[in-house]
């Protein structure tokens, strides 16, 4: 009997060391898995609360079709038609544009001053005036809607610049969702309808009271967001939540992880026609409609498809731009787009990427030399397919001196 109770003694002991080890090994895990999800959380792989702005900042910058608009001629940044200030001509009401330029912040140009500005050295090359209606963070569908509300635009050619980042904006309706910043971002967006007809989608419209849980639980108002946490989608964005290793394991199925570890752009698989968010299918939706508006209103469309610093390194590695599919589809469409990613390597040459972009890093926006050779190429495209003509532009388009 004595050695029986030893046994189990013994036994009860070796049990609880085991269970205390698992207990310590999973406790290990978790730790582990949260100090990681933290430090991925930093670097946009996780959903974090957006930095909360009072409601009443948020109503100033906010429009009820756009997201955000353009700011006020007093804010010395903007003209009195809402373009960004063009040195070259500086008052738009005695100069008539030529060219009206829709698009994101590669378009308006951050962070470079006005004087650098592509807009500005692209109306110098032409020596006429350019309106830069470009607005910092709109997605292809808010550009595409700030040019389709514009009537005061009365530019002949209008430019729509597509970054290739945009096909994420396209999909969502809260940029905070893919571009951490401010809790500013609210968005419209569009989906497509049985027809495969453009449906809008007009941005969240939020009371007082329901700012502050949105910015915390963006999901409960939108829950087809594609990236919205525990959307419908079930490809949204993860929260760092009990247990840990799970919340982490969900990021790693994610796709800016999968990115990461097959070494291109967070975008790339956004362009695959089979892809579940459907988002190469609304891109060239909206710029379909861009184009047949533009033609509507009389005006002269030219399409910019624009690489950043990874799609640039990437192609360099790869021989494939991330968004060919993009091209194909335009091109099928007969809406062939001004491509100028050949072009920025040409003149690279042998050099390095990094020398175009500000701090010398390939995911930051070009530099006062990188928005300059966009303009050049801009430039070469509308003269190429006859939109510009090689001499006087103003004689040539009527427009007076």
């Amino acid at each position: 009997m004595k050695g029986l109770f030893l046994s189990t003694r013994t036994g009860l002991r070796q049990s609880v060391m085991c269970l205390a080890l698992l207990l310590l090994t999973l406790a290990s895990i978790e730790g582990i898995a949260l100090l990681g999800s933290h430090w991925l959380q930093a670097k946009s792989y996780f959903f974090y609360e957006p930095a909360f702005p009072s409601y009443d900042s948020f109503l100033r910058v906010h429009d009820p079709l756009l997201g955000w608009a353009a700011g006020h001629a007093d804010d010395m940044v903007w003209d009195t038609v809402g373009s960004r200030v063009i040195p070259a001509f500086p008052n738009p009401l005695e100069t008539q544009p030529l060219i009206s330029l829709y698009g994101d912040s590669w378009t308006w140009s951050w962070p470079v001053d006005a004087e650098q500005a592509y807009s500005n050295v692209l109306a110098a090359l032409l020596g006429d005036r350019v309106h830069n209606f470009g607005i910092c963070g709109y997605g292809t569908d808010q550009a595409y809607l700030r040019f389709a509300t514009n009537r005061i635009d009365t530019a002949p050619i209008v430019v729509l610049g597509v970054l290739s980042e945009n096909i994420l904006r396209n999909v969502t309706g809260f940029l905070d969702l893919i571009n951490p910043a401010s809790g500013y971002g609210l968005k419209p967006r569009f989906t497509l309808g049985p027809e495969r007809q453009l449906e809008y989608v007009p941005p969240i419209s939020l009371s007082r009271l329901e700012f502050r849980p949105f910015l915390e639980n963006p999901e409960w108002f939108s829950p087809d967001d594609y990236f919205a946490p525990y959307s419908r989608s079930h490809a949204g964005v993860a929260r760092i939540e009990f247990p840990y290793s799970l919340s982490l394991t969900r990021v790693v199925r994610g796709y800016r992880f999968r990115a990461a570890i097959q070494g291109r752009p967070r975008w790339a698989e956004f362009y695959n026609a089979d892809h579940p968010s459907g988002a190469l299918q609304v891109t060239v939706e909206i710029i379909t409609r861009f184009v047949e508006d533009a033609t509507i209103r009389g005006k002269r469309p030219l399409v910019v498809m624009i690489p950043t610093g990874e799609d640039l390194a990437y192609f360099r590695s790869h021989q494939r731009w991330t968004y060919r599919p993009l091209l194909d589809e335009l091109e099928s469409r007969g809406l062939g787009a001004c491509h100028i990613g050949p072009g920025i390597l040409s003149a690279l040459g042998e050099a390095r990427i990094t020398q175009l972009f500000t701090e010398g890093c390939l995911n930051e926006h070009p530099n006062a030399l990188g928005y300059a050779v966009q303009a050049k190429l801009v430039y070469q495209c509308l003269r190429e397919q006859m939109l510009i003509p090689t001499g006087s532009a103003r004689e040539s388009h009527g427009l007076g001196s």
